[in-house]
């Protein structure tokens, strides 16, 4: 319902406003602005900081409960702390910290949700492209890194690669795992020619063959053993030609693995895996 304005210009009513209650030209109706729309509270990323605070944390320390010694993580020993009060210290201070070793781990932990996501992107992003590939012709081979390939240690803070990362590390690959039947059958040949002793250089090249195919079997595990779950390429790597290293294979092949000093690259990468790494680090 409507009713007449004294002065009779118009009816107010809906859409229809008293004069004094209008807009006025060239001034906002919000002076204030839009109001700012409310967002969660993010952890944010983790920092070099976080990632040294758990790493700490979980550092194991020699203490006595009970007229025992015990060997336990840090956090474990402050957290006894505070619940018994059997240990020396700040008890304030204690608190203090495990408050922020509990904070930079939840930053921690969201970095690596985030990175379990884009890891399943990625293996349905492969395993498209593998049917693209399967439906070529000539039909090509499958994408590298396969996703079984890439496997994540949180305990660690780690991330590990055991396959080829590119086509044509792929093909490399390939290629020497195509190698080892022809080895076996040269060496089953020379075994099976040989009814007496082997001459000496008939012995030099079986010997040749044999390191040949310890060597690609070290370098170049076949699919099913590095899609294998918790497997460790570096640590696969540094076993197998240690192990070669010390079956006293031909000169040659003990000479380029010394000279190479991969083992010595190995080990170093073996052990930065086990004490753990930021994922960036890692990726």
């Amino acid at each position: 319902m409507t009713r007449k304005r004294p002065s009779g210009l118009y009816d107010i009513g809906y859409a229809k406003p008293p004069t004094q209650s209008q807009f006025k030209p060239g001034k906002s109706g919000n002076p204030h602005g839009r109001p700012r729309k409310l967002k969660p509270k993010t952890s944010g990323d983790a920092t070099d900081h976080d990632h040294m605070l758990v790493a700490d944390a979980k550092a194991l320390v020699t203490i006595t409960v009970n007229g025992k010694k015990k060997v336990m993580t840090t956090d474990r020993a402050i957290a006894l702390q505070l619940a018994a009060k059997a240990l020396k210290g700040d008890l304030k201070a204690s608190g203090a910290y495990l408050a922020m070793v509990q904070r930079a781990q939840i930053r921690i932990n969201a970095e690596w949700d985030a990175f379990d996501a884009t890891l399943r992107d990625y293996r349905s992003a492969w395993f498209d492209e593998k049917s693209k590939r399967a439906a070529m012709w000539p039909r090509r081979p499958e994408p590298a890194l396969h996703p079984d390939e890439i496997v994540a240690h949180r305990d660690r803070g780690v991330v590990i690669f055991n396959g080829p990362k590119t086509d044509d590390e792929a093909h490399q690959w390939r290629t020497y795992r195509e190698a080892i039947p022809t080895l076996k059958s040269l060496i089953d040949g020379i075994d099976d020619h040989a009814k007496a002793e082997l001459d000496a250089d008939l012995s030099e090249t079986r010997a040749r063959l044999v390191a040949e195919l310890k060597l690609i079997d070290a370098l170049y595990p076949d699919e099913r053993t590095r899609r294998a779950p918790f497997f460790d390429l570096a640590a696969w790597r540094l076993r197998h030609l240690k192990a070669l290293a010390a079956s006293d294979p031909p000169t040659n092949h003990l000479t380029a693995i010394r000279d190479s000093g991969v083992i010595a690259v190995l080990s170093k990468d073996v052990a930065n895996s086990t004490r753990g790494s930021k994922i960036s680090k890692a990726q």
